[in-house]
């Protein structure tokens, strides 16, 4: 679909209209917040809501919205002088999932006296799920290789 069609309907439907309108102002107040914020607070933090002339940023932990409420008569005051209406700033805590990949396999080398040792061992042993793991272990390091 192209972008005029796309337009064309957000254009048409007054909900789609007004939800592009305030994704606007939202972005708009974000990009306005990295320029005013310092960056070591403003890259965890990210603008929520604009309602009522109160501005609600979330934070991704308590220690950076504890940093960030010390700010907030600066932050209010450089606002202001950008003529945004803002009477107030409220910062919520807001914290991130954390993204742990538990079914990641670790890599090994084996080197080329490791494999040779692993290799005879698995021919010396009878038929068992030990040798059964040698083996798929061991053709899994000779694809690698």
């Amino acid at each position: 679909m192209s972008t005029r069609k796309l337009n064309h309907y957000i254009d048409t439907s007054p909900a789609l209209h007004s939800l592009t309108q305030q994704a606007q102002r939202l972005m708009a107040l974000q990009n306005t917040f990295n320029a005013l914020a310092p960056q070591s607070l403003a890259k965890f933090c990210s603008v929520a809501s604009f309602e009522n002339n109160v501005l609600v940023i979330y934070t991704d932990n308590g220690a950076i919205a504890s940093k960030l409420k010390q700010q907030l008569p600066t932050l209010l005051a450089k606002f202001q002088q950008r003529k945004i209406e803002v009477t107030s700033i409220r910062v919520e805590v807001q914290a991130q999932p954390l993204h742990t990949n538990h079914h990641k396999i670790k890599e090994i080398a084996l080197s080329p006296g490791g494999f040779e040792s692993l290799e005879r061992l698995a021919d010396n042993l009878g038929d068992s799920p030990l040798k059964s793991a040698l083996a798929a272990m061991l053709a899994r390091h000779a694809k690698k290789n």
